[in-house]
């Protein structure tokens, strides 16, 4: 981070009393310049008395001068009491030190000038952890997980809280590090409302009789409760007769958790039903960190894919154009989260077999049956691009082959494939299964996503590029089975997030945590 003045000695000289404030952002370039604050009884100090602080803020000093910044009382009683509202983000207090920024700043009048030194310090390394754990995240999902591509955001940190002290406006400084983006916002509301209900007292639900409208029996009562709680039934309605009413609000409580809307009790709605307030709750703590590690600007035209929702949308100018249902990859063979640009499109694409299929699938298969190759269409090249027959294919040397399948109706791959640069070999594609899609649950893949009627993608990508290529040439283009590739400007974003909880106007929706990360994050942010 540069945080530098580009001014003379004598040039500062000559405007410091006439200084020009820039207004309140967030910086997230690294050649802003500033003028040092002109603090009320800026105190001077060893710049030793940071060798142990962090280079950014060190620098911060460094431009101001090694003079405190934090004298006036309301930028510290701002700081303390956003640090209190920090619970709202899903984030505890505890690396701001908040007991000691409020008993300093309840004695700064009183304390000497090295102990305002040290509370000042104090208050920029506070300010500095909060606006990074707001606009980063407080984790580095990159050191959690293998599989998550998300690069942490550019922030200038120091030029940012100088422009919130200058400005007196902390508040407002922190305010805009939050994500800017509905399904944030929406998680802040939902973690308040969830922490406002008294705590649960519930048996564990179990599975039981089946219950049909108009049965009269204790399992009803129970339910009925449950529904209560959550808000989808009216508590008018706490009779033990599994009524109409009761039906409607148990459809209700299936489509927030991404059920069947069945209004019958089966495995999945039960194990629904059992989900306390507090798993509820790490739910959404965990979903408002994700949303911190993604980026801000999704772009103006982008295709965003929810993993454990088994869901994509292609968006245009904030208006969703689309929505796909998908197939994503299986515990085993994770789905990355990544952003990427859509580079090209392939159709009537060739498929390369990748390492973990080939270890796990291709080759223990075709070991006990050689016409494996030939019944799915694939042909065998050695490693000087000679084509191998089934006969002479060689099982303990499977490694050293490349196996590609042709294009057509067979191809793993389906007629189109959508291709963006990335570290996990990923892409989406059509498929020749199209009968996973009626499925509930779909991690069912490798890692890849398969996209429901892939063509329309297509068609809004191309249109929303004004690319030559339309609907019926790539159609045309499919009955050759030749396969062709389409370019493309690279100006259409593809996100691939993981979140199981958002706030909409029928109530909080939960997806099952299908990759299990969501108890685990939780616990790690507090």
């Amino acid at each position: 981070m540069k945080y530098f003045m580009i001014l003379s000695f004598t040039y500062f000289s000559l405007i410091s009393c006439q200084k020009i404030k820039h207004p309140v952002s967030v910086v997230t370039n690294d050649s802003i310049e500033l003028s040092p604050i002109d603090a009320v009884a800026a105190i001077a100090f060893d710049s030793l008395l940071l060798k142990d602080k962090s280079a950014e803020l060190q620098r911060f000093y460094r431009y101001n001068q090694f003079k405190t910044v934090w004298a006036e009382v309301s930028n510290r009683e701002a700081l303390i009491e956003s640090i209190e509202k920090i619970h709202e983000d899903g984030l505890n207090d505890t690396p701001y030190d908040l007991p000691t920024l409020r008993k300093n700043n309840g004695v700064y009048a009183k304390i000497t000038d090295p102990e305002k030194v040290q509370t000042d310090i104090l208050f920029s390394e506070s300010f500095f952890k909060v606006s990074n754990d707001l606009y980063n995240g407080r984790l580095d999902p990159r050191k959690l997980y293998n599989d998550w591509d998300i690069d942490p955001k550019k922030i200038n940190t120091g030029a940012t809280m100088h422009l919130a002290l200058e400005n007196n406006a902390i508040a407002q400084s922190l305010d805009s590090l939050r994500p800017k983006n509905t399904i944030y916002n929406g998680l802040r509301t939902a973690l308040s409302t969830l922490r406002a209900l008294p705590d649960e007292s519930f048996d564990e639900f179990g599975t039981g009789r089946k219950i049909k409208l108009n049965d009269s029996l204790p399992e009803v009562a129970e339910l009925k409760k449950r529904l209560i709680y959550w808000g989808d039934l009216k508590p008018e309605e706490a009779s033990a007769r599994f009524n109409a009413e009761a039906e409607a609000g148990l459809k209700r409580f299936q489509s927030r958790n991404g059920l069947d809307e069945t209004g019958l009790l089966d495995k999945e709605t039960v194990l629904a039903l059992n989900h306390t307030k507090t798993q509820n709750i790490n739910q959404i703590l965990a979903n408002l960190e994700r949303w911190r590690w993604y980026p801000r600007d999704l772009g103006t035209d982008y295709v965003l894919v929810n993993i454990p929702d088994y869901s994509l949308v292609a968006v245009s100018n904030g208006d969703t154009i689309q929505r796909h249902k998908v197939i994503v990859g299986k515990s085993a063979r994770r789905t990355p989260v990544l952003s990427s640009k859509f580079s090209g499109l392939v159709i009537n694409p060739t498929w390369t077999v990748p390492p973990t299929i080939l270890k796990n699938d291709l080759t223990p298969a075709a070991t006990k049956n050689r016409g494996y190759f030939a019944s799915r269409g694939f042909t065998i090249y050695d490693n000087k691009g000679n084509e191998v027959s089934a006969q002479d294919w060689n099982p303990e040397r499977a490694s050293s082959y490349r196996y590609v399948q042709k294009p057509g109706k067979s191809n793993s791959l389906g007629r189109i494939k959508f291709d963006f640069k990335n570290n996990h070999m990923v892409y989406l594609h059509d498929t020749n299964n199209t009968n996973n899609f009626n499925k509930d649950d779909r991690d069912l893949s490798s890692g890849c996503i398969r996209v429901q009627n892939p063509f329309d993608l297509a068609d809004y990508i191309l249109k929303t590029e004004n690319n030559a290529y339309n609907k019926s040439k790539i159609e045309a283009i499919v009955k050759t089975e030749k396969t062709q590739h389409i370019p493309l400007k690279k100006t259409i974003q593809i996100h691939q997030f993981y979140w199981t909880a958002w706030n909409t106007k029928d109530g909080i929706q939960f997806r099952s945590d299908i990759y299990k990360l969501d108890d685990e994050l939780a616990a790690k942010l507090n």
